[in-house]
């Protein structure tokens, strides 16, 4: 059975883990293990994909992904939910001319270099990270 967390930032900056909470006032809540729950940006807030990068840190949905290639460009890439496709992915936003611009995670061998909320530079159009 798939594992369904989710993580959001409250507004000092801290991030939380757990299940996603709906509030009745348009704003989203995070409960964790614990029972705790705070209140967390709603843009922030992204589903844990069920797998892990080359390092074994899990991957959420914005994370930043980058891939170090010995043979071509490197890759970096931003793990989203594209809804033509029902899933998450990496949508690469180095493609180097690529005619594939999205990869599955699990084909994805990179590791989390940050996420779209703390880290945004990361990923304007033809950079990468180093």
């Amino acid at each position: 059975m798939r594992e369904h967390e989710f993580r959001g930032m409250d507004k000092l900056g801290k991030w939380h883990y757990g299940d996603l909470i709906h509030m009745s006032d348009s704003t989203m809540s995070i409960r964790d293990i614990a029972d705790d729950t705070y209140v967390v940006d709603p843009e922030s807030v992204g589903e844990y994909t069920g797998h892990t990068d080359t390092r074994g840190v899990r991957v959420y949905e914005g994370d930043i992904m980058f891939t170090p290639s010995k043979f071509a460009h490197s890759q970096t890439g931003v793990v989203v939910y594209e809804p033509n496709k029902s899933a998450l992915l990496v949508k690469m936003v180095t493609t180097n001319d690529n005619p594939f611009p999205w990869k599955s995670i699990p084909a994805f061998t990179g590791e989390v270099v940050g996420n779209v909320y703390e880290n945004s530079k990361m990923i304007e159009m033809g950079e990468e990270y180093e």
